[in-house]
């Protein structure tokens, strides 16, 4: 909370827990971001993602991340995702691991001025980690998700909504993160 000429609060709550049994790795992870400024609000987003990795041999591994964002000023009322794949650990030393695999997602989306619905997506994801020393790692991960049928796309005509087009399907994320114990 700030108070100087404009008065702006922001809130930021982020939480994340992982355990490993056996040859299962969870992750849970979930942001919330809030600011008003002046009266006004510019931002408020949420963000939450389960991601369960069942390991098939010391390389190849199973994986399934279901994901929910959200963000009320760019218009996204819901994107919910559930995603299946395979992945292969390229590269693992004691310090370094290099992740990469591919797979399929569902999709359901809700963003304001494009056509909302269920689509089909592959995806593609690498992950890199780090272990600087025994206190910080460096954590990584990125991925693409396509899908090959493209979605309407709306604008206003005399205040009626109507096709403006087709736009691409397509998501891309990357994270990075410095963790300290």
């Amino acid at each position: 909370n700030q108070l100087t000429n404009v008065r702006t609060v922001q809130t930021t709550l982020r939480a994340e827990a992982d355990r490993t049994v056996g040859p299962d790795e969870y992750l849970f992870q979930a942001h919330y971001l809030y600011a008003r400024s002046d009266g006004q609000v510019t931002t408020d987003q949420d963000e939450g993602e389960f991601q369960w990795r069942h390991h098939l041999d010391e390389r190849l591994f199973a994986q399934s991340l279901t994901s929910y964002n959200s963000d009320k000023i760019r218009g996204l009322h819901d994107d919910a995702d559930e995603t299946v794949g395979l992945g292969y650990k390229l590269f693992q030393s004691l310090r370094q691991t290099i992740d990469a695999g591919a797979g399929v997602t569902e999709q359901y989306l809700d963003l304001a001025g494009v056509q909302k619905g269920a689509d089909t997506l592959g995806n593609i994801f690498q992950d890199y980690t780090y272990k600087i020393n025994g206190r910080f790692t460096f954590l990584e991960d990125a991925s693409l998700e396509l899908s090959p049928q493209n979605r309407g796309s709306f604008g206003l005509t005399n205040g009626q909504s109507t096709e403006a087009g087709k736009t691409a399907n397509y998501d891309y994320k990357f994270h990075s993160t410095l963790e300290g114990k």
